[in-house]
């Protein structure tokens, strides 16, 4: 029987993961693990794939023949969970679930409640590409850089979020505002973006991180810096991650003929759902 040998907690994209090496140099995650770096609410969606029930929106972005293996193991690895057998997933099963959402994703036949997970799915594909060929480059040159793997993959995947977002949100208001100008465009943008921070962090927090977010701006002549970057807070960054996830899901669905205002209303009620769970 294959047994789970080593352990790890991966700290990564504001997650915490369950990470481990089988007997025979298979790198897996757990099922929890698998779930909440997918952008799965539950686990039970990854039962459902096993059973070879998958979105029907995803048939055309999965390869013929692919079926999700279950696998047990047995952990002995010292850990808190040593001696139980767990369910777990490799990672090249992780990245074949995670292409085919992202995949749907980007050709736009995805379900309104099926967008976070694509979202979640083409913003990680993208960081782990980026980080990985940094990383060979650095390695390459036998140069140590200052931020670990999982760092360098969370850096880029919230810059990969945020640039999806913005496409979304100025797609959606194009929509609402046909007739505006290119200038009023990027004022609703800006305005929307500040709004959503404001409902997280209150306004004197904002007010800092936005001092501190503008004073490296201007050091830096505009690019490399992101809002969410001064956040220091992990909590609330968490909280940003998901409020962003709901607004795209929502924006995209309430486009055509809603009233921003209606949509805030609409964002407000998940952002409270969030808050209480």
């Amino acid at each position: 029987m294959v047994t789970a040998d080593y352990y790890g907690k991966i700290q990564m994209l504001s997650l915490e993961i369950e990470g481990y090496v089988l007997s025979d140099g298979t790198a897996c995650l757990s099922e929890l693990g698998a779930a909440k770096l997918l952008g799965f609410g539950t686990r039970s969606v990854l039962d459902r794939i096993a059973s070879n029930l998958w979105p029907k929106e995803l048939g055309p972005c999965i390869g013929n023949g692919f079926e999700l293996p279950q696998t047990m193991v047995k952990i002995i690895a010292p850990c808190p969970h040593n001696g139980l057998e767990i369910k777990i997933y490799t990672a090249q099963t992780i990245n074949t679930i995670a292409r085919a959402y992202a995949t749907a994703y980007l050709q736009g036949s995805l379900r309104k409640n099926q967008l976070h997970i694509g979202l979640q799915c083409a913003t990680l594909r993208n960081a782990l590409a980026d980080a990985a060929l940094e990383q060979v480059i650095y390695d390459a040159c036998q140069y140590k850089g200052q931020e670990t793997l999982p760092q360098k993959i969370e850096r880029y995947w919230k810059d990969h979020l945020f640039q999806e977002l913005q496409a979304v949100l100025w797609q959606s208001i194009q929509n609402l505002y046909p007739d505006r100008e290119d200038g009023k465009y990027r004022w609703i943008m800006a305005n929307t973006y500040r709004w959503l921070y404001r409902l997280i962090l209150g306004e004197e927090e904002y007010k800092a991180v936005n001092d501190a977010y503008q004073k490296a701006k201007k050091q830096k002549g505009g690019s490399g810096v992101c809002f969410h970057q001064f956040i220091e807070d992990a909590q609330k960054r968490e909280d940003c991650k998901k409020l962003l996830k709901v607004f795209v899901a929502v924006i995209e669905k309430h486009a055509n003929g809603k009233l921003p205002e209606e949509v805030r209303q609409m964002v407000e009620q998940f952002y409270e759902l969030y808050q209480v769970a």
